[in-house]
């Protein structure tokens, strides 16, 4: 059996750990950002990041809008060519030039 001492001694690396690690995101600065992580200084400015929980915040909603708009779309597509007895809207005619697809936009 292992000593309560020794669990708590062993789970103070992971405390220490994690302490440090939310230090240094918590210290991020949307200046670091900018400067380090590539983002757009205009864009900073523009939609008010002020802190790293902003630009979290930016790009997980960014993220899901592109998600559930894909799957949205595709879902749309579906419901649509069950409806109305069509085929997939890369598969039709003027989505096709020579025999390649090239996308619904692409294609027009």
């Amino acid at each position: 059996m292992i000593s309560d001492d020794r669990v708590e001694r062993a789970l103070r690396h992971l405390r220490e750990f994690a302490s440090r690690a939310a230090e240094l995101i918590t210290g991020i600065t949307p200046k670091d950002l900018v400067d380090e992580g590539g983002l757009n200084p205009y864009m900073v400015v523009s939609l008010g990041i002020k802190n790293i929980r902003d630009a979290v915040e930016l790009f997980v909603y960014r993220r899901v809008e592109r998600s559930l708009g894909t799957s949205f779309g595709n879902v749309i597509e579906a419901f649509l060519r069950d409806l109305l007895g069509g085929i997939r809207g890369r598969d039709h005619f003027e989505c096709r030039r020579q025999g390649e697809s090239h996308g619904y936009a692409g294609g027009m």
